[in-house]
């Protein structure tokens, strides 16, 4: 069952060597659940630089024993659609496919920001677009995508 004020929930087994921090920072912002706090989706500061924007949360459990909720950027179709041709996926930058049309997977599994809904895109995808438009280096979008994995 979902708390209430989430709008999905996510089980997952806990891999040997977890580290929240690490796991969880591809998102502007995560906490450990509290069930006396009241969750709501709605605008939200959590990156003061870029003002308020649409979260929605997310409850991640781990082996039924940890739980996290995770403040997920609320895209909408039409910011989706304005970084499309910055998608990172393998897809749209292998040369392979580009050539001959070849695929590695579906788009859909991908997070592929071409043909991806709100609710199925990458974030990490989306966060690499948006870097690579307002003109972040290589060298440092290679050091962020290092905290990724």
């Amino acid at each position: 069952m979902i708390p209430a004020g989430f709008d999905s929930i996510r089980v997952l087994s806990k891999p040997p060597k977890f580290y929240p921090a690490i796991h969880f920072s591809i998102y502007d912002y995560w906490e450990v659940y509290d069930s006396a706090y009241k969750y709501v989706s709605d605008l939200h500061d959590f990156k003061a630089a870029r003002g308020q924007l649409p979260y929605k949360w997310v409850l991640y459990e781990f082996n039924k024993e940890e739980r996290y909720a995770v403040a997920h950027r609320d895209y909408t179709p039409e910011h989706i659609k304005s970084l499309a041709h910055l998608c990172p996926c393998h897809t749209c930058t292998s040369t392979l496919f580009r050539i001959f049309g070849f695929r590695k997977s579906c788009d859909c599994c991908t997070g592929c920001l071409r043909i991806a809904t709100p609710d199925s895109v990458s974030e990490a995808f989306v966060k690499a677009a948006e870097q690579h438009r307002d003109g972040v280096s290589e060298k440092t979008r290679r050091w962020l995508w290092s905290k990724v994995d």
